[in-house]
C-alpha cells in the first residue's frame, strides 16, 4: 500500500493525492478501489504519534475511459515590463507569463488603477501595451485562472515616469549697454510641445524679474542693472508634465 506524508499546519484543511503508475487502466483503477477502502492515516504531533484514524478515505474518481482536464494547477505569474524608465508620453510593454495553454483573463494594474487586460497567446503570455502616467508606480498582473490553471497574482515590477525635458535660452540686448538705460532680456523655452509656466530671470544670485510663458518665450526690461558686469540666467520653473531648467549665462557689460 502506498505511503505518503501530509503536512498539517494549525486547523487548515489539507488534501493529498496519490498518483498510480500502471501498465493499464483496470490495473489503475483495481489499485485505487483498494487504497479507497483499506487507507488509514497516521497523525503525529512534535513528532508523537495521536489518536488513529483509519478510512475509508474521502476519494473522487472520474469515469474510466473520460480524461479529466489536469487542473486547476497554479503557477507562478512572471511580469515583465520594458521600458522600466521612461519620459512622459512613451509607452511601455507589459508581458505577463502563465503557462502554455492557460485562456484565463489577465488583467494589469498601476497600484489600484486598471491599466488594461487580456488574455494569453498559445504560448501562456498575455501582453499589452500603455502610455502610464507620470511617477513612480507599481505595476502587477492578476490571472483570473481557467479549467488548467488556477488564479494568481504577479510580483511587482517598479516603473518611473519622468517629467518631458527642456531647454532654456536666454538673450539679452544691447550689450553693452549704458548705466540707467534699459536690458531686454528674453527667454525662449524648447520642448516637446509648448511647456506652460513661469520664468525667472536672475542677476548672479538675485532675482530681478519674472514672467510667464507664452508660445515659449517671455521677456523682461531692466534698467537697474549697475555699473560693472552681471551674469544674468533665466530659470524655468517647470510644471506638471515639463521638467525645469536653466539658461545659459549672458555677462551683460553696463557702462557709465
Amino acid at each position: 500500500m502506498p505511503i505518503f506524508t501530509v503536512s498539517l499546519l494549525s486547523n487548515i484543511t489539507v488534501s493529498a493525492t496519490v498518483e498510480i503508475t500502471t501498465d493499464n487502466q483496470a490495473d489503475a483503477l483495481a489499485a485505487a478501489e483498494k487504497l479507497h477502502d483499506q487507507g488509514a492515516l497516521t497523525w503525529n504531533f512534535n513528532g508523537a504519534p495521536i489518536p488513529v484514524f483509519s478510512g475509508p478515505l474521502t476519494s473522487i474518481w472520474a469515469n474510466p475511459g473520460i480524461t479529466p482536464p489536469p487542473g486547476p494547477r497554479k503557477r507562478p505569474i512572471v511580469l515583465s515590463i520594458s521600458p522600466t524608465r521612461l519620459i512622459l508620453g512613451n509607452d511601455i510593454t507589459i508581458s505577463a507569463t502563465i503557462a502554455p495553454g492557460a485562456t484565463g483573463l489577465v488583467t494589469f494594474y498601476s497600484g489600484m488603477i486598471l491599466l488594461g487586460s487580456t488574455t494569453p497567446n498559445i504560448f501562456g503570455v498575455a501582453t499589452i501595451v500603455v502610455t502610464p502616467p507620470i511617477g513612480i508606480q507599481q505595476i502587477t498582473s492578476i490571472f483570473a485562472g481557467d479549467i488548467y490553471f488556477g488564479p494568481n497574482t504577479s510580483n511587482s515590477v517598479q516603473i518611473t515616469v519622468l517629467t518631458i525635458p527642456t531647454i532654456t535660452t536666454l538673450t539679452a540686448s544691447p550689450n553693452p549697454q549704458s548705466s540707467g538705460q534699459n536690458v531686454l532680456m528674453t527667454a525662449n523655452v524648447v520642448s516637446d510641445g509648448l511647456p506652460p509656466g513661469l520664468v525667472i530671470f536672475m542677476d548672479g544670485n538675485i532675482q530681478i524679474g519674472a514672467n510667464v510663458l507664452v508660445g515659449g518665450n517671455c521677456s523682461i526690461t531692466v534698467d537697474t542693472l549697475s555699473i560693472g558686469t552681471h551674469a544674468l540666467t533665466a530659470i524655468y520653473q517647470g510644471s506638471t508634465d515639463y521638467s525645469n531648467s536653466t539658461s545659459n549665462i549672458i555677462n551683460e557689460v553696463i557702462s557709465p
